[in-house]
C-alpha cells in the first residue's frame, strides 16, 4: 500500500474503469447495519487474493463487517491523503467521492 504523492494535483475524475486495478490507491468507504469503516481498495484485493480484473462491486459484496458479520449495504470510494496515525482519508478540496449505486449490491 503506498500513499499518494504529496504533490498530486487536484482529482477531477473518477477512473474510467469498474476492475479493482483501476481504483488502485483508492478508499472504500463501507456502510453496514452497525456503522461505516474504511478500507483501501489496495487491501481489500491482497486481503481476499483477487485479481486486478476482478469487477469492484463483485468484491465489495464478498465483504462482510468485522463487528455485526452484515454484508455492506452501501459504498462510496473516496480518493484523499493519508493523514493522521490511523491513515484515514482526509477530504478536502484535493479529493473525490463516488458513489456504488445499490443496484450494483443485488439482494
Amino acid at each position: 500500500m503506498t500513499a499518494p504523492a504529496q504533490d498530486d494535483g487536484p482529482i477531477t475524475l473518477p477512473p474510467a474503469g469498474g476492475c479493482l486495478g483501476d481504483w488502485k490507491g483508492w478508499w472504500l468507504q463501507l456502510t453496514c447495519d452497525c456503522g461505516r469503516s474504511l478500507r483501501m481498495v489496495d487491501h481489500l484485493a491482497e486481503s481476499k487474493r483477487l485479481p486486478g480484473w476482478y469487477p469492484l462491486p463483485a468484491a465489495v459484496y464478498l465483504m462482510r463487517c468485522r463487528q455485526c458479520y452484515g454484508r455492506p449495504k452501501a459504498a462510496e470510494l473516496q480518493h484523499g491523503r493519508p493523514v493522521g496515525g490511523h491513515g484515514a482519508p482526509h477530504m478536502g478540496r484535493n479529493s473525490l467521492r463516488v458513489p456504488l449505486l445499490d443496484e450494483l449490491f443485488g439482494d
